[in-house]
């Protein structure tokens, strides 16, 4: 088996408030990349298929050190919105961390190690405002 195939990140995301939009799950691989917003692998799931309020996708990378970052994009433009004070108008989440704030956590906050041949599993609760 190859090193790309072998390494498996199991996500599942919880608290999926409507089926409206789509979810956009961004993997960074520094604090650097996670400050410039970007991303060593992206991908975006239409919610209007979705029956449950949950999701399990399965993710494939190399061996390294990542963090995972969800934003619910309720109008589709892939970027997050904020009211006129700044607080979020749509959903987000970061695996296997729930995030106390507003302003943006630290990348070592929500980073993991996905070692060779493992198979990991991420939790990803989505907060609303």
């Amino acid at each position: 088996m190859n090193q790309l195939s072998a390494q498996t990140l199991d996500v599942y995301i919880q608290n999926i408030h409507s089926n409206e939009g789509q979810l956009c799950i961004a993997i960074f691989n520094s604090e650097e990349s996670f400050k410039k917003e970007k991303p060593v692998w992206e991908k975006y799931y239409l919610k209007n298929v979705l029956t449950d309020k949950t999701l399990k996708i399965k993710i494939q990378l190399m061996p390294g050190t990542y963090g995972l970052t969800l934003l619910d994009d309720i109008n589709k433009d892939a970027k997050m919105n904020f009211n006129l004070i700044g607080i979020p108008l749509e959903g987000y989440g970061f695996g296997n961390y729930r995030h106390k704030s507003i302003f943006k956590p630290k990348f070592s906050a929500f980073s993991f190690q996905l070692e060779a041949n493992q198979t990991k599993e991420i939790n990803v609760t989505i907060q609303y405002f």
